[in-house]
């Protein structure tokens, strides 16, 4: 039935091509967990001359890192920072989250020291990433960073530091 809805509401992209359409078929696919489709979908739009906007690349980030493809994650970030979403933090959020889900953490790294304006949900998914892959001491250095710059951690934040502390609770017994 999605496979239908998705084949039907394509056709009728392809007759207008807007990028709210191809973002509404992105987004569905995406949240539907047809990963590949939307990375599909998304070749298809820039195919047709559709331009993604600060909307299309974070549902298409979320496809890669659902898919765990390094590979099309560096090719949908190459797109980003040609656009002029490079810097937006709705965008960054997404992208660091895709590099941290396949596991590079040195690419979301990069990411997130070029982003000019960190909010906190762009600190939260760095912290995240650290907790995840084990890495407590870039944890706690980055969590300090976060609070010498002013910025107040909450509940998401605090989630990360208590598994990174009971990270090393599990190494010492």
């Amino acid at each position: 039935m999605v496979r239908a809805m998705i084949t039907q509401n394509l056709n009728r992209v392809s007759e207008v091509p807007t990028i709210d359409l191809w973002n509404a078929l992105i987004r569905k696919a995406v949240n539907d967990g047809y990963f590949y489709k939307t990375v599909s979908l998304y070749r298809q739009m820039k195919q047709n001359g559709v331009k993604p906007n600060k909307l299309t690349f974070p549902f298409v980030a979320k496809a890669c890192a659902k898919l765990l493809d390094i590979r099309q994650s560096l090719i949908i970030h190459a797109h980003i920072l040609k656009s002029p979403f490079s810097c937006n933090a709705f965008v960054g959020t997404a992208v660091i989250d895709m590099y941290v889900k396949c596991d590079y953490l040195e690419c979301a790294c990069n990411v997130f020291d070029k982003m000019p304006n960190r909010d906190v949900a762009l600190w939260n998914v760095m912290l995240l990433g650290f907790a995840q892959s084990g890495s407590v001491d870039r944890f706690f250095c980055l969590f300090r960073q976060m609070r010498h710059e002013g910025m107040t951690p909450d509940s998401v934040s605090i989630i990360g530091l208590t598994q990174t502390v009971a990270e090393l609770e599990n190494a010492f017994w």
